[in-house]
C-alpha cells in the first residue's frame, strides 16, 4: 500500500554518501549506500527506542550533521548517525481539528484530528500538553457535561482521562450510537444534553433524532424525519427555560428545514424560515432568542436571522460586514443582552441587541485558518475555537451575568440510600463565585454551599431543587426546577427470589463500577451463579478487578482459571470445567497463602503467596473490556467479600439469597440483578452500583436460589442426621456406601421453578448437595421434612 507522491522523499547525507533516509508511509534508513534498508519509523521500527515516529513522511532534510524528518505528526530531529534525537514541534500551530468539545465545570477539551487521532487536555496538565488517546482521523470528540473527565470518540472506546498528565487512562464504555460526523460542515450533527440531566442526550443520526436516558448506553428513536436517510438531522437546540421545547435543523435535498417540538419530541411542527440552505446553524439563549445561520456564500442578503417568538417571525441581522463570507458557526453568549458569535472559515464576529452592526472579533488569529467549531467556556469567560491551526481562545467580548441551572445525572432514583450527585450547569464565571442549594425532602450529606453537593432521598416522591448562584460582582441568579428528582420503588432492598439475571450476549456487553474504594485487601471472596452460553473464549472473564485480579475461563473447554494481582498465575490449571448451558455455582477465596476455586461440588486450591490489592474497579462479564475476551451467558447472585469464606460458608450459602447484608461488614457488594434502573443495577449492600454497558440486559432467571436456611453435617457412616435449620432428617444406609463428607440441605421458602399440577402443598422446596468422597452412595433408608404447611388427608401419602 502506498499513497503515490503524497508522502514520498529521499535524502542522501552530504557528509557520508552511504547514509540514506527514505520516507513514504514508513521511514527507512540505509547505512550502506542503499544496498539494504531498515525500517526506521511509521507503522513499524526495527531496533528503535520507545519514542514514537509518525507515519506519512512528507519531507526529509539533511544539512551536515543535522537531519530533519517532517511527517503528518510533526517534525523530528535526527543526528548524523541517523539516530532519533527528539521531536521538535513546540510553537507550531499545525494541529488540524475535525472534531471538538469541552467540559463545563472542569477545563477539559477533546477532539479528533486529521492524521493524528484523538487528543485530550485537562486543566491540571502542563500548558500545551495533550494526551493522545488513539483513533484514526474522525470528526469526533464529546465530553460528559456532568462528569467532565469522561470523554467519547466514535473510533475508539470511551475514556476516563486522568487528573494528572502521567496518570492512567481508564477505558469506559463508548456511546452505543454516535451522530452524523464529517469534516464537511454540511454533513455534521451533534450531541446535546438536557439542561437538567447530563445522562439525557440527544443526537442526529442520518435523518433521525435519537435520545438516551442512560448516558449513551442505549438510544431510543424520537423521530424519523422522512424516509431518506441522506436528509440528515444536524443542529439541535434545547431550551433551558423549558426543556420540552426542542429545535432541530434538517438537510432536505438541496435545501433545509427547521423543526420544533414543544412536548419533548412527541410531536413536531415545521417552522417557516425566511431563507433557505441545506446547511443551517442554530443557537438559543435563556432569553428565548433563537438565532438561525445559513451557510450561504452566494447571497449577501440572507446569512443570519433572529426570532424572539420561537420562530413565528424573524429579524434579518445580515449586514454588508458579512459580504462574501459563508457562515460556519453560530453560538450565543448567554447572560448577555442577545450576544451572539458567528464565524466564517477564518473570521469571528460578535453582536448584541445594542449593536447596529457586527463587531469584528478576530484579533491575533492566523490568516490561513479554517474554523471547525466555536464554544463558550463560562467558567473562565473564554471563547474557544477549534481549527486547522489548533485550538485558540480569547476573553469574551463582554461579561455574562449569571444564569442559574441545577443539574443531576438522571431524574428517577430507585434507592433510598443512593447518593444523588448534583452539578452546576449555570452560566457563571467561577472566579469568587458562590452557590446555595436547597433540597426539600432530601438529606444532604455534603454542605449546601458547594458547586456539586450530594444528597440522599429517604422517601418515595417527587422533589423540587433550587439553586442560587452569585458572581464576584454580587450579581445573583436563582432557579427552581420542579420535580427534578423522582424517587420510586426501592431497588436497594434485598429480595427473596431470583427474578432476573444479567445476560451478556455480544462482545461489548458487561457491567462495571469504577468507584469502588477498598484498600489493601488481603483476604477476598466472590460467589455467583453462571450459565455460560457454550464454550467461552479463552481468558474471557466472569470478573476482572483492579490490579489484574481476574476469574476467567481457559483451555477452550470452560476450565476455571485466574489472573491475580498483576496478572500472575494465569497458567495454573484448576481442572474445574464449567458445564455449558446450565446453571453452575462458582466461587473463589483468597488468603495470603492460598487461592481456592469452587465449582458446584468440586474445588481446587493452590498454595502460593498473594499480595494485598486495592479494589477500585469491578467488571462483570468482561476481561477489562477486551472484545475478544467477553463472557457470553447469564450471571446471577454475585457477591464480593473482603474476607476469605471458609469451605463450609461457601457451601452453606450456595442456594441462599442474602437478607442480612447490612449486618455483614465484610460484604463489599451484592448484586441480585432483579431491577434495571435506566442502565443501573443497584448494589444491595452499599453504593457500588453497576452500570450496564453495550446491550447487556436483565432477563428472567430460574437460578436455583431463594430465601431460606441451610444445614451442613459431615456424614461418614450409616446414621440418622438431623439438618435442623433446613427442617430435614435423613437416615443413611447403615450397611452400604455413604457420602463420606459434607452434606448440605437447603430449604428454599419459595415455589420451585416447576411445581406439580396437583397436590401442591407448602411454598417451599429442598435442595440436597453432597460434597463427600462418594458422590454416588446407597439409597437413604428414610427422609423426613418438617414444618410444612398445607398437608391434609387428601394429599398425605
Amino acid at each position: 500500500y502506498n499513497q503515490g507522491y503524497y508522502d514520498l522523499d529521499i535524502e542522501v547525507s552530504d557528509i557520508n554518501p552511504d547514509h540514506i533516509m527514505m520516507g513514504s508511509l514508513n521511514l527507512f534508513k540505509s547505512e550502506n549506500g542503499g544496498v539494504t534498508y531498515t525500517q526506521w519509523g511509521g507503522y513499524g521500527c526495527t531496533g528503535c527506542g520507545n519514542e514514537y515516529r509518525h507515519p506519512d513522511i512528507q519531507e526529509i532534510e539533511m544539512n551536515g550533521n543535522d537531519i530533519w524528518v517532517c511527517s503528518d505528526g510533526g517534525i523530528d530531529y535526527y543526528d548524523a548517525n541517523l539516530d532519533f534525537v527528539e521531536s521538535r514541534n513546540n510553537g507550531i500551530n499545525g494541529t488540524d481539528y475535525w472534531g471538538f468539545d469541552q467540559g463545563w465545570n472542569h477545563d477539559v477539551f477533546v477532539g479528533g484530528r486529521y492524521h493524528n487521532g484523538n487528543a485530550a487536555f485537562y486543566e491540571n496538565y502542563p500548558f500545551g500538553k495533550f494526551l493522545s488517546l488513539g483513533g484514526g482521523e474522525s470528526a469526533t470528540g464529546y465530553v460528559n457535561k456532568g462528569e467532565n473527565r469522561k470523554v467519547y470518540h466514535s473510533d475508539i472506546s470511551g475514556k476516563e482521562i486522568p487528573k494528572e498528565f502521567n496518570g492512567n487512562i481508564n477505558k469506559i464504555a463508548k456511546y452505543s450510537l454516535f451522530p452524523n460526523e464529517s469534516y464537511v460542515h454540511s454533513e455534521k450533527s451533534e450531541i446535546v444534553n438536557d439542561p437538567r440531566y447530563w445522562n439525557t442526550l440527544y443526537l442526529g443520526k442520518e435523518n433521525k433524532l435519537w435520545r438516551s436516558n442512560n448516558g449513551g448506553q442505549s438510544f431510543s428513536l424520537v423521530k424519523e424525519f422522512g424516509s431518506d436517510a441522506n436528509n440528515l438531522v444536524k443542529a439541535i437546540e434545547i431550551s433551558r427555560n423549558d426543556p420540552n421545547i426542542i429545535f432541530i435543523t434538517q438537510k432536505y435535498g438541496n435545501s433545509g428545514k427547521l423543526w420544533k417540538s414543544v412536548d419533548s419530541g412527541q410531536n413536531w411542527t415545521e417552522i417557516s424560515i425566511p431563507a433557505n440552505h441545506q446547511t443551517m446553524y442554530l443557537s438559543l439563549n435563556t432569553n428565548d432568542e433563537l438565532f438561525l445561520g445559513l451557510n450561504n456564500g452566494g447571497s449577501n442578503a440572507n446569512k443570519i436571522f433572529k426570532s424572539s417568538d420561537w420562530g413565528s417571525s424573524w429579524n434579518n441581522l445580515t449586514t454588508s460586514a458579512l459580504n462574501g463570507e459563508k457562515i460556519t458557526n453560530v453560538q450565543v453568549q448567554d447572560g448577555t443582552d442577545g450576544g451572539i458569535y458567528i464565524t466564517s472559515n477564518k473570521m469571528v464576529w460578535y453582536r448584541n441587541n445594542s449593536h447596529t452592526d457586527w463587531q469584528t472579533f478576530s484579533d491575533n488569529l492566523p490568516l490561513n485558518l479554517r474554523i471547525i467549531k466555536i464554544l463558550p467556556f463560562y467558567k473562565k469567560e473564554k471563547l474557544r475555537i477549534a481549527s486547522n491551526r489548533g485550538i485558540w481562545e480569547t476573553d469574551f467580548f463582554e461579561n455574562s451575568l449569571p444564569k442559574a441551572q441545577p443539574m443531576v445525572i438522571k431524574q428517577k432514583i430507585n434507592c433510598n440510600r443512593y447518593i444523588v450527585q448534583f452539578e452546576d450547569f449555570s452560566i457563571l464565571n467561577h472566579d469568587q463565585a458562590s452557590w446555595e442549594w436547597n433540597f426539600p425532602g432530601g438529606k444532604p450529606i455534603t454542605p449546601n454551599n458547594i458547586r456539586n453537593p450530594q444528597v440522599i432521598y429517604p422517601s418515595a416522591g417527587e422533589y423540587d431543587v433550587s439553586l442560587k448562584v452569585t458572581d464576584k460582582q454580587g450579581n445573583i441568579s436563582s432557579k427552581i426546577v420542579t420535580k427534578l428528582i423522582t424517587v420510586g420503588d426501592d431497588y436497594c432492598a434485598t429480595e427473596s427470589e431470583p427474578k432476573k439475571a444479567l445476560v451478556c450476549s455480544q462482545n461489548n456487553d458487561y457491567a462495571t463500577n469504577n468507584s469502588v474504594n477498598e484498600a489493601e485487601i488481603s483476604n477476598f471472596s466472590f460467589t455467583c451463579w453462571i450459565k455460560p452460553n457454550g464454550i467461552q473464549p479463552n481468558y474471557s472473564a466472569i470478573f476482572s478487578l483492579s490490579e489484574g485480579c481476574v476469574l476467567n475461563f481457559r483451555e477452550s473447554n470452560n476450565t476455571l482459571g485466574i489472573h491475580w494481582k498483576g496478572g500472575s498465575y494465569w497458567w495454573w490449571d484448576s481442572n474445574l470445567e464449567v458445564p455449558t448451558n446450565e446453571w453452575s455455582y462458582v466461587a473463589i477465596t483468597v488468603t495470603p497463602t492460598k487461592i481456592t476455586l469452587y465449582l458446584n461440588e468440586d474445588s481446587h486450591s493452590w498454595n502460593l503467596t498473594t499480595a494485598p490489592f486495592n479494589l477500585t474497579k469491578i467488571n462483570l462479564g468482561t476481561y477489562y473490556q477486551w472484545e475478544s475476551r467477553n463472557y457470553k451467558g447469564l450471571i446471577e447472585e454475585a457477591t464480593f467479600w473482603k474476607k476469605a469464606l471458609t469451605k463450609e460458608e461457601v457451601r452453606l450459602t450456595r442456594h441462599l439469597t442474602k437478607d442480612n447484608v447490612n449486618n455483614d461488614n465484610d460484604i463489599i457488594a451484592y448484586y441480585q440483578f432483579n431491577n434495571n434502573a435506566f442502565g443501573t443495577v443497584y448494589d444491595k449492600k452499599g453504593s457500588n452500583n453497576l452500570k450496564l454497558n453495550g446491550n447487556a440486559i436483565l432477563v428472567d432467571s430460574n437460578a436455583p436460589v431463594g430465601s431460606g436456611k441451610s444445614s451442613l453435617l459431615d456424614i461418614n457412616s450409616g446414621e440418622t442426621a438431623n439438618f435442623i435449620n433446613a427442617n430435614c432428617k435423613m437416615t443413611f444406609n447403615s450397611n452400604g456406601t455413604n457420602p463420606d463428607g459434607n452434606v448440605v440441605v437447603s430449604k428454599i421458602n419459595l415455589d420451585p421453578i416447576s411445581i406439580p399440577n396437583i397436590n401442591t402443598i407448602d411454598s417451599s422446596f429442598w435442595i440436597i448437595n453432597t460434597y463427600g468422597e462418594n458422590q454416588v452412595f446407597d439409597a437413604l433408608e428414610t427422609i423426613t421434612f418438617s414444618d410444612i404447611n398445607g398437608i391434609n388427608n387428601s394429599n398425605a401419602g
